[in-house]
């Protein structure tokens, strides 16, 4: 026997790894044969998420260069995370590596501002095209072109989204709800797996999104809530961009004055927000619903949705740059670690004051001035003066005030007050400018077959339209003895804001004096 012993290193098998124990961040390091005669290697193991848990996203692109040797490149796998083995020491991760996002932002801000160039450029021609008409518009029907409110809901109804005074009011509380609820999607730690989009659906219910998307003015039935919240989240990217920002607010000034405001008040984060929205919106329907909101909404839907692809492409860029500024990791050895990146902050919803609020208000004040006993006498001051205020505006506005009845062209009843034929007649006033003279109280006195005491007809632009005040107990045999009516024939007009009828609102008394 020689002694001699073969060696057969290279025929016996590696030794069979053990199982995976399920935690990623807690394993074993591996047993290297030979290793004195290797070089030295780590495992390295990391994960990219946002601050709310949620994971960046799959197949984003990294790189990962350790100290020595060449850079390793991949993409991000489902679960956001990468797992590879490198050269012992230190080393440094980078998302969007080759990623030139700043080139991408300054290309996108340039799109930007040259579809809000050419939408200001077709404003101004359109405005200059209808002078010439608006300087032969009476003082009532030519209103709008000088006191639009600019501010919180304007672009909403400039675009035909929002067109009564009943949709400003709805838009309150849903918009409300609907920052809260994304609030609370958007803060709330996302669960293993899931999305914000998927948190948000939790907190936003179906009933909740069918009101919001209604007052915002779109066919609930053609956006989703997934595009709801998305729209929002790309929002929320470009408000956050102070270029962005101020590029839009300088578009909402001229803008207005585009429109023929001449008070442009300070815009609100809040209306400048309210611009990215609805153009994303549309871009995300592709104008969907938006035919059955009238024509002022389709005579913008091509330029809104080129302004909504322009901020699409602009808050997928700054997106682009969140990721690449934060998304990177430094280390050494072996190990696992998981890099948050910042998302940005909520940005404000546009909420509009309602006229209940503005009622409310007003009572308050007045019962405030009632009670001082150097103040004024206000036993005959009518209630609900702001309100008829609001409701005159937007009608001057081409928006019906009111609820309607039944369909198209029926009455619209307006809200309850303690003094409906005081009410009505204040309303009546505030859309005649003026008050009636006695020529015209006898002219509507002889309304009725002559049993119309209270009554009045008159004209704020010389025969072109007709305001008719009937107090209550005066109107037709249809309308209950307690309320009083206003009614408005746009003669010249051919009443087309009503559907070809004379206008006619109803004032119904409060059941409880309120």
């Amino acid at each position: 026997m020689s002694g001699y012993v073969p060696n057969n290193r290279n025929d016996r098998p590696a030794p069979t790894p053990e199982p995976y124990n399920g935690d990623f961040h807690r394993q074993a390091p591996r047993p290297l044969e030979g290793g004195s005669t290797q070089t030295a290697s780590c495992l390295v193991g990391l994960r990219f998420v946002w601050d709310n848990g949620e994971c960046l996203g799959a197949n984003l692109p990294y790189s990962l260069s350790p100290a020595s040797g060449n850079a390793l490149r991949g993409s991000l796998d489902t679960r956001g995370s990468l797992i590879q083995t490198i050269p012992s020491g230190e080393y440094e991760a980078q998302l969007l590596a080759d990623a030139d996002v700043d080139t991408d932002i300054s290309s996108a801000r340039a799109e930007l501002q040259t579809v809000l160039d050419e939408i200001l450029a077709a404003e101004r021609a359109e405005a200059a095209r209808l002078q010439a008409i608006q300087d032969q518009r009476s003082a009532f029907s030519n209103y709008v072109h000088r006191q639009l409110a600019v501010g919180k809901g304007f672009f909403l109804g400039a675009w035909g989204l929002l067109k009564t005074a009943k949709e400003f009011s709805d838009l309150v509380n849903p918009f409300t709800a609907f920052s809260n609820a994304l609030r609370s999607a958007w803060q709330a730690r996302a669960s293993e797996g899931e999305t914000w989009l998927a948190a948000y659906n939790r907190q936003f219910s179906a009933e909740q999104h069918r009101e919001l998307v209604e007052a915002l003015g779109f066919d609930p039935s053609s956006i989703t809530r997934e595009q709801l919240a998305e729209a929002y989240e790309l929002a929320c990217f470009i408000y956050e961009d102070a270029p962005s920002k101020a590029m839009l607010g300088r578009f909402a000034v001229d803008y207005a004055k585009a429109q023929n405001v001449e008070e442009v008040a300070e815009f609100s984060g809040g209306a400048l927000f309210e611009i990215v929205l609805a153009a994303l919106l549309i871009v995300f329907t592709g104008g969907v619903g938006l035919a059955a909101r009238g024509a002022a909404s389709v005579s913008y839907l091509d330029k809104l949705t080129r302004l909504g692809n322009a901020l699409k492409r602009l808050s997928a860029a700054l997106k682009r740059a969140r990721i690449r500024r934060g998304g990177r990791a430094r280390g050494s050895g072996t190990g696992a670690q998981t890099v948050v990146v910042e998302r940005p902050p909520l940005a404000p919803t546009s909420q509009v004051d309602s006229p209940t609020s503005k009622l409310d208000t007003e009572r308050a004040a007045l019962e405030r001035i009632k009670n001082n006993p150097k103040g004024q006498d206000l036993s005959q001051k009518p209630p609900g003066t702001v309100a008829n205020q609001q409701a005159v505006n937007d009608l001057q506005a081409g928006h019906l005030p009111g609820q309607p009845i039944g369909g198209p062209g029926t009455p619209r009843e307006m809200p309850a007050s303690s003094a409906p034929s005081a009410t009505a007649e204040d309303f009546a006033v505030k859309a005649l400018g003026r008050e009636p003279t006695q020529t015209e109280k006898a002219i509507g006195s002889r309304m009725n077959k002559g049993d119309c005491a209270g009554c009045w007809v008159a004209s704020p632009d010389d025969g072109k339209s007709y305001i008719t005040y009937r107090p209550a107990g005066k109107a037709s045999a249809e309308t209950a003895s307690t309320t009083s009516t206003v009614e408005i024939n746009y003669k010249e007009a051919g009443n087309q804001i009503n559907n070809g009828k004379p206008l006619k609102l109803k004032f119904p008394q409060s059941g409880n004096g309120i």
